[in-house]
Parts: structure tokens; sequence; C-alpha cells
């Protein structure tokens, strides 16, 4: 719904590296939103209540990767369900962008 989902890859050297996809929805400050991530995960999770910053590789669907629809719409579930799969299956190997920063 919001057009972003994080994914944690690791924890390494008081580092967490997670992977960041963004769908056309996403409007914001790239930057804030990873270390906006990065201190969830630090605050919920115990094994990185350590952790001192973050590194993510960014990419950039070419359209939605989740949705929120109401009962109204229950028509569109197959419909966004596809369109999800195939961003999901279009996204590049290499990431668009590298953020980097401090928790």
């Amino acid at each position: 719904m919001d057009g972003f989902l994080p994914k944690f890859q690791q924890y390494k050297d008081q580092c967490i590296h997670f992977h960041l996809i963004t769908d056309p929805r996403c409007d914001t400050q790239y930057l804030m939103l990873c270390k906006f991530i990065a201190s969830k995960y630090k605050e919920k999770l115990a094994l990185l209540s350590d952790a001192k910053k973050f590194e993510v590789h960014h990419f950039i669907a070419n359209d939605i990767i989740g949705f929120h629809i109401s009962a109204f719409e229950i028509d569109k579930i197959a419909e966004y369900s596809q369109r999800v799969k195939k961003s999901m299956a279009e996204l590049p190997v290499d990431p668009h962008f590298m953020h980097f920063g401090e928790i």
C-alpha cells in the first residue's frame, strides 16, 4: 500500500544490509526511508541491537509491488495480483541505487 518493500539480507560488522524495492507510488526521500527501516529492524530484532549503520540495494519496480483493496474492489484481486507478479519478475539483477547511512 505504501509502495515499498524492504527485504532483509544480512547483518555484518554492525551493518544492516537490506534490499529496498519501490514502486511508482513511493514518493519519498529514499535515504530517510532507509534510515527509518534500518531503525525499525534494530528496534524490533534483538540480534541487531548493536547496529550502527545500514547499506541498502535499492530496486525500482515498473509497477505496483503490493496493494490494499476494500470489499468494494474485490473484483480487482486477480488483476492486481498479475501486476505484482509481473513487476517483481521484471526487477533488474543490479540495483538502481545504493544507500548508506548511520542509525
